[in-house]
């Protein structure tokens, strides 16, 4: 059963996916960007059986979610993030979409870039695959990973 979350901003560790570390993970992102000014959308479902080291789920949500936080900051409009991760036939679906506004982002010296590089490290580690986009003002990365038998 799928859950949908548009969670008012009084309410925080209301996202529950029974999976420890995704849980803790999107509860202190999704708290931070509701602090920020920025509306999220989530779509999530039973994870229990995502089986990737509890440390390259870390990487891989927080810095997703960190650079869509930052995005959206950067943003003087609309600020949103849809955050989406399901289990459904053998395959888990992540999916961060943030709306985007072009805008000069000043880059941290020698860290700029560092973050999405470990995603990625962490997606064709597992054998996954990934896309990321620029389509009207949204920034999405989906990504796929085929879950073990």
């Amino acid at each position: 059963m799928e859950q949908m979350c548009n969670v008012g901003a009084d309410v925080w560790n209301v996202i529950d996916t029974n999976h420890m570390i995704v849980n803790a993970v999107l509860n202190a992102k999704y708290q931070e960007a509701q602090e920020s000014g920025i509306g999220v959308t989530i779509k999530i479902n039973d994870l229990s059986g995502w089986r990737m080291a509890y440390n390259d789920v870390t990487i891989l949500l927080a810095n997703l979610l960190d650079n869509a936080i930052e995005a959206c900051k950067l943003c003087e409009d609309k600020k949103h993030i849809w955050f989406k991760c399901v289990q459904e036939s053998g395959k888990i679906i992540l999916s961060v979409k943030n709306t985007y506004c072009e805008m000069n982002r000043k880059k941290k010296e020698g860290l700029h870039g560092i973050g999405l590089k470990n995603v990625e490290h962490v997606i064709t580690s597992y054998g996954g695959n990934y896309s990321i986009k620029k389509i009207q003002g949204k920034f999405i990365v989906t990504i796929l990973f085929w879950m073990e038998e």
